[in-house]
């Protein structure tokens, strides 16, 4: 009987991926009899090839997704996902004064992120504004501004406020946190309680939407609850992490990932955010 001499390309086939080399055992045409020696000697081989980062997978191979390293040539509509850059848009502002710490942090025992050393006083309060215009994001400690980030809103914010979904503006008034997600594909995010009720009075007027889902959101919002964001008003605006200088959202605000570590942590439940002008 001969048997095929074991050799790493008679034997896997192999495909470069975001997570590295990944081979897969072809065990196609085999027969029985003869499948128990390849076996043995696959079993073999493994003990050669595992020292040298071999992964070794069934013949479907784990597909990961790549990331172009520019990310211009990626079309994240929210300024997020994977491989997104946080370079720029955490520097503080000038004439800014503050007591936080970026450059060291404490390590989250899962090995995730690392939480920035940040002092958040128990009896203070805590609100964030942005600046459409501007493209800035400002932390207010009471009524003092203690840090300020650049940031991107929606790609048609200087049209006005919001009013639809889908209009990629960025809306504007008085909100609070209503939710917070550490699992975003935007890094961190922070959503906003959007629509508000001016919002639902001028979108029943309008005949966007009707008269209970009106009542819905004016019911959720007195209750500092999340409002309906699934509606023609439109919803599911974020402060998010995934911040590219030059590059608009879809109606975020988007500021660098340092930086929503920073927001995390001052971050509370019904926490006012503003956004003007």
């Amino acid at each position: 009987m001969n048997v095929t001499a074991l050799t790493k390309e008679n034997f896997f086939k192999s495909s470069i991926t975001a997570d590295g080399i990944i081979a897969g055992i072809s065990l196609e045409n085999l027969n029985p009899r003869k499948l128990l020696i390849k076996a043995a000697a696959v079993m073999a081989a493994l003990s050669v090839f595992a020292g040298s980062g071999f992964r070794v997978y069934a013949q479907e191979e784990i597909k990961v997704p790549v990331f172009d390293g520019d990310l211009s040539n990626n079309n994240f509509d929210n300024n997020a996902g994977p491989g997104v850059s946080s370079n720029q848009g955490n520097v503080k502002g000038p004439g800014i004064p503050s007591d936080i710490s970026t450059g060291s942090g404490t390590a989250e025992p899962n090995g995730g992120r690392v939480r920035p050393n940040v002092n958040v006083k128990q009896d203070a309060t805590y609100r964030i504004y942005v600046s459409k215009k501007g493209l800035k994001l400002t932390l207010y400690e009471n009524n003092t501004a203690i840090n300020q980030w650049d940031c991107s809103v929606g790609a048609n914010s200087a049209q006005g406020d919001k009013e639809t979904e889908g209009d990629k503006r960025t809306p504007e008034g008085k909100f609070y946190i209503c939710t917070k997600n550490e699992k975003s594909v935007c890094y961190l995010s922070l959503g906003l309680s959007y629509p508000s009720i001016d919002d639902a009075q001028r979108g029943y007027e309008q005949g966007l939407i009707t008269q209970e889902q009106k009542d819905e959101i004016i019911e959720a919002v007195n209750n500092k609850r999340q409002p309906n964001w699934y509606t023609p008003l439109g919803g599911e605006i974020m402060i998010h992490g995934g911040y590219v200088k030059g590059q608009m959202t879809r109606g975020c605000v988007a500021v660098a990932n340092e930086v929503m570590d920073i927001l995390w942590e001052y971050a509370q439940l019904g926490m006012e955010v503003e956004i003007g002008q």
